[in-house]
């Protein structure tokens, strides 16, 4: 068996509605270990899918792992705008994701609605998220 045999472990769930619940996703729980940062990509940017993916995702890694930072495949204003938007609520969220986000990105409806969830899960004991801006992977959360 190989390395990476050994280490992936086969999820039983086809879910991606980011407001299913989450146990579905404990086998990643042995993946991702003591990891520090975990990066989420896609194959595709406008794939809806993969953005509901990535939300339940994030979900899982911040309720139940302690993750705690968001970041982006973005300019430094990009993350600067929304951590803003994130910390204070001022303006409308699919408005400023427009305005900063690259290539339009701001504009995939699933976007919003993940940082519509960080405002929110902002206030629990849980967990305080921030958004933060340009690294080389599409997505990473890393703990506090």
């Amino acid at each position: 068996m190989t390395v990476a045999a050994t280490m992936l472990a086969p999820l039983a769930t086809t879910v991606i509605e980011p407001d299913a619940p989450v146990e579905d996703l404990a086998p990643l729980r042995g993946l991702i270990d003591d990891a520090k940062v975990v990066a989420i990509g896609e194959s595709a940017h406008y794939v809806p899918e993969f953005h509901l993916a990535r939300h339940r995702l994030l979900r899982f890694l911040v309720e139940r792992m302690g993750f705690a930072t968001y970041a982006l495949e973005a300019p430094f204003t990009a993350g600067r705008a929304i951590d803003r938007w994130i910390a204070s609520g001022i303006g409308e969220i699919s408005a400023i994701a427009d305005a900063a986000m690259p290539i339009r990105l701001g504009r995939i409806p699933q976007l919003p609605e993940t940082l519509r969830w960080m405002r929110a899960s902002r206030g629990s004991a849980s967990s305080v998220l921030m958004c933060r801006d340009r690294v080389v992977l599409s997505c990473r959360c890393s703990r506090r």
